[in-house]
């Protein structure tokens, strides 16, 4: 969303910039390449995040016991775009207290 925000900003700013005779006073071109810099940031955000996230699954795991015990994230990395993320869960999960956070909510 900030990213469509950032160009569609840099889009109107440019072209108010371009077509406004006062553009040195107004100092419309700093702020259009202000925001085609947080453009080109967003951007490169995304695609990182994009590369990261395709290598790897997240899953939300709850216990088999139900009652009142929040569930536990768990991530599961791939090593390539065509493996099965699925083929790596298995079927019961055993976590050693020592390697287990707790993540309470605040009251």
């Amino acid at each position: 969303m900030t990213l469509l925000i950032a160009v569609f900003a840099a889009v109107i700013t440019t072209i108010i910039w371009y077509t406004n005779d006062r553009r040195s006073q107004l100092k419309l071109g700093t702020l259009a390449l202000m925001y085609w810099g947080a453009s080109l940031m967003w951007m490169v955000d995304a695609v990182v995040e994009y590369i990261e996230t395709t290598f790897e699954h997240q899953y939300l795991l709850k216990n088999k016991k139900g009652g009142d015990c929040q569930p536990v994230w768990w991530m599961c990395p791939k090593g390539n775009f065509e493996e099965d993320p699925h083929a790596k869960v298995p079927k019961y999960i055993h976590f050693p207290e020592e390697h287990l956070m707790l993540l309470k909510e605040a009251k």
